[in-house]
């Protein structure tokens, strides 16, 4: 068992593990999309303001009009993708599933990430992601350059 930060209770510690566990099933959980309503109704559960600003974040996310969907190559595996708050989705099936549950009219955001590594691969995966979301009714846009 892991020990309290020093200062906290046993007993706490075990809340506030908990308090965190069930904020990023209910709001980064791979089998249903976590809206901004739900996130909102998600955040009112926490206890701590740490939560509190934690699931803010991710109603942030939400809430943006344009979805942010990165992509990074990673060396321990092939590459991670982020769309919105969902993180480490890491096959293309993930990320096509999670996709597939955004509404019709959703614009998705390309972040790629490391410039320079992995670019033949970046633009593979742009243009399949960016057919896909177009069969669904849906658009992905490549973020303008700084």
């Amino acid at each position: 068992m892991q020990k309290p930060p020093i200062g906290i209770a046993p007993e706490l510690a075990a809340q506030l593990r908990m308090q965190s566990a069930f904020t990023s099933a209910l709001g980064t959980a791979p089998g249903w999309l976590a809206d901004a309503a739900k996130l909102k109704r998600l955040q009112a559960l926490c206890l701590t303001e740490q939560e509190r600003k934690l699931v803010g974040s991710m109603i942030s996310l939400a809430e943006a009009p344009k979805k942010r969907l990165s992509f990074e190559p990673g060396m321990a595996i092939r590459w991670t993708i982020e769309v919105a708050q969902y993180r480490n989705l890491s096959t293309l099936d993930a990320v096509k599933a999670k996709l597939a549950q955004f509404p019709k009219g959703t614009v998705f955001l390309w972040i790629p990430v490391n410039a320079g590594q992995a670019e033949a691969e970046k633009k593979t995966v742009f243009g399949e992601l960016k057919t896909f979301l177009a069969a669904r009714g849906m658009s992905l846009e490549e973020q303008p350059p700084k």
